[in-house]
């Protein structure tokens, strides 16, 4: 591609709008344009790394027998008021009206319409398990767009879904999307880590979220490393915040404003600790009496005893025996606010600030606390056995990180398929509600992530799997040159008939203009022409990604770059 025949679109100045990376560079190096709050038009550059990650999506689909398919954006609402999801999903979901006066949605997700289809189109269950997938643009009415493509209204987006007789054949294709998955981000070259998530949107068992780590992800991670395993828990996620319902993943402002103040994050470690829940006296101001001591530490029974707040014997609680005596389950907000708990915190923890809460282990989703603020007037004595010291010395201790949620798999099983009534043969001939599972990939969003952990103080710097480009041409003076010009147009067009994605800078710019807009759009791969080294019948190559060059002999130049982009 010459660039005098193209659309190149870079912007020297930081632009006002954009607050993070990836949203600065994609605008800078002319990937994006905001049409409006939330919504971006796809220009040409940023167009061929949608379709370059859309292929590796496409081909690790198609591997592991995925069938690729396509349906409507549009959707009958009523489909959403059947599943329940349509109260669920609120103000998020678009609506429209058409000239019938028949409502509509602008799917964000399809598992109600997916269970419909299979519904009329799978009888038997010889025909499963059955893995189908599309690529297509969905639709979510942000409360407050931001980041860029990271949260926008508009996005594209890979979603998949599995159908099955049984809970085995689910889980064995789970296991094999939950490795494809690796393997995707592998090949774009992505970082990423794996925690297991909450399913409360989707519904089902078991899901997991695959997060990269950004300094502008919304999500908020904590992340241990114990005996060289990795251990990795979500904290909570900024969107919870504009979300009701959400205590048990956000409920302290002073954790929000940890997560948006950078200097804060990763300054010290974060330890886990657990609230244990007894029983008070009877006639006692309080009904329950709450620990909270460290994870995984011996509880020293006399201590607490002395307190003469418990009952005797000591009384242990769970959830069930919590909602009978308060009338509702236990969480961060009623142990905060109740007159029906009091809090005892272990003497250990008086002089720390932070730390990860759990709820009798039972939380999968954990929140940031802040003894100094979250609790009033809690009591503080020692609690934890601590004769055997040596029982403390694996107590995780986390580091705090941001990410941005790419991906999320779910274990749907019977939810969608017993509302909608989606029923198949078994081999005994007896019928059975079809097991479903549920992938998404957000195909655009995992651009602006690349770009936050791929980019210096020049731009981006993509690699030659999702690159726009693989290699640009830079030919120096092209215009007052023979020897330039032609040597230019032999190896470009060498270069395309090679099948290489090529970009000629055969535009009449200074080298310094040239070079800039290069490394901003962050081309792998550059061949510098010029008289001087032509002179020597060489060429410079360059490499983005470490600015080292070399000089190589123009008969050798096409086996170098094709050795490099194996």
């Amino acid at each position: 591609m010459r660039i005098s025949k193209y659309i190149l679109s870079t912007i020297r100045e930081k632009p006002s709008e954009a607050e993070t990376i990836s949203h600065q560079l994609m605008l800078k190096s002319g990937m994006i344009r905001k049409i409006s709050s939330g919504i971006y038009t796809w220009l040409p550059i940023g167009l061929r790394v949608v379709n370059n990650i859309q292929k590796i999506v496409r081909e690790e689909m198609l591997k592991i027998g995925g069938i690729e398919f396509i349906m409507p954006m549009l959707q009958p609402i009523e489909f959403w008021d059947h599943s329940g999801r349509l109260n669920q999903y609120g103000k998020e979901l678009f609506k429209t009206i058409d000239r019938n006066k028949k409502t509509f949605i602008l799917g964000p997700t399809h598992e109600e319409l997916i269970t419909k289809i299979i519904k009329k189109e799978i009888y038997s269950y010889k025909q499963l398990p059955i893995i189908l997938f599309q690529i297509q643009t969905k639709f979510r009415d942000e409360i407050r767009p931001r980041s860029g493509i990271i949260r926008s209204r508009e996005f594209i987006m890979k979603d998949a879904y599995s159908f099955h007789t049984t809970s085995s054949s689910l889980q064995k294709t789970y296991d094999i999307l939950y490795r494809t998955y690796i393997s995707i981000f592998n090949k774009i070259g992505l970082k990423i880590v794996i925690v297991e998530a909450n399913c409360e949107s989707m519904g089902g068992t078991i899901s997991h979220e695959f997060q990269a780590l950004s300094k502008s992800g919304e999500d908020l991670l904590a992340i241990s490393n114990q005996n060289n395993i990795t251990t990795v828990k979500k904290v909570f996620s900024i969107k919870n915040k504009f979300k009701k319902n959400k205590q048990k993943t956000f409920n302290s402002t002073e954790s929000f404003s940890l997560l948006n103040n950078n200097k804060n994050i990763n300054l010290k470690k974060i330890k886990l600790v657990q609230i244990i829940s007894l029983k008070s006296k009877k006639n006692s101001l309080f009904k329950i009496v709450c620990l909270l001591i460290e994870k995984n530490s011996e509880i020293d029974i006399s201590n607490i005893r002395m307190t003469d707040l418990l009952t005797t014997p000591i009384k242990f609680l769970n959830q069930k025996e919590i909602f009978k005596i308060l009338g509702k389950n236990l969480g961060l907000k009623e142990i905060k606010n109740s007159l029906l708990i009091k809090l005892i915190i272990d003497q250990s923890l008086i002089s720390e600030k932070y730390f990860l809460i759990q709820l009798n282990n039972e939380d999968k989703f954990l929140t940031l606390i802040n003894l100094k603020k979250d609790f009033i007037k809690p009591i503080f004595i020692n609690i934890k056995n601590t004769m055997n010291k040596n029982k403390y010395l694996n107590q995780e201790e986390f580091n705090l990180h941001k990410s941005i949620e790419i991906a999320h798999i779910f274990k749907l099983e019977k939810k969608y398929s017993r509302m909608i009534n989606a029923k198949v043969k078994k081999s005994n001939g007896s019928s059975t509600f079809f097991k479903m599972g549920c992938y998404g990939i957000g195909i655009s969003r995992l651009i602006a992530a690349f770009i936050e952990q791929n980019y210096d103080n020049r731009g981006i710097i993509w690699n030659k799997s999702i690159a726009p480009f693989q290699v640009v041409i830079l030919p120096i003076n092209l215009k007052n040159s023979s020897n330039v010009q032609k040597m230019t147009f032999f190896i470009y067009e060498k270069f395309k008939k090679e099948n290489i994605n090529v970009l000629l800078d055969d535009r009449d710019e200074q080298v310094g203009v040239m070079f800039s807009d290069m490394e901003l759009i962050g081309i792998p791969y550059s061949i510098i022409i010029s008289k001087r080294y032509l002179s020597k019948n060489s060429v410079e190559f360059k490499e983005r990604i470490n600015n080292t060059s070399f000089i190589v002999p123009v008969d050798k130049i096409f086996t170098f770059i094709k050795n490099k982009l194996i």
